[in-house]
């Protein structure tokens, strides 16, 4: 990483998501922080079930997560512009902090497909349409 010129690793506050940051970082000196604002979504009622279970569960919202992820709203779950926001404000103000410095953020595929959105000028409504696999590395 510090052959690449890495000048910080940020790392949402989820396990899964420090453990992957913990394996990139490994022993080198390079600074590596919690930022919150990279966080997934929050989705509670669906959180450690499996697709088919949501399915099962909630009929009723399924169909839009699936067709139209950017208008499903659950009461206490946070929607796709909530987590564009809070991501967008969390890579702007990395970006002042680091001055231009080349930086890593590990984050979860919602996240990363808000930003890809938000920094191409491409609607919510484009969620589904970009590609991100598990360990993809994307430069903003």
């Amino acid at each position: 990483m510090q052959e690449i010129g890495l000048a910080a690793i940020y790392a949402g506050p989820l396990p899964r998501t420090m453990q992957s940051a913990e394996i990139l970082f490994g022993v080198r000196d390079i600074p590596f922080a919690l930022e919150a604002g990279l966080n997934d979504i929050s989705l509670p009622y669906w959180e450690g079930l499996t697709k088919e279970e949501i399915r099962q569960r909630f009929c009723s919202q399924y169909p839009t997560w699936q067709e139209s992820p950017e208008s499903l709203r659950v009461e206490g779950c946070s929607m796709l512009a909530d987590v564009q926001r809070r991501a967008v404000c969390s890579a702007e103000q990395i970006r002042l902090r680091d001055c231009g410095r080349r930086v890593l953020l590990v984050t979860h595929l919602i996240v990363a497909r808000c930003l890809i959105l938000h920094y191409s000028g491409r609607p919510l409504a484009h969620f589904r349409s970009i590609p991100v696999a598990n360990g993809d590395v994307i430069r903003l």
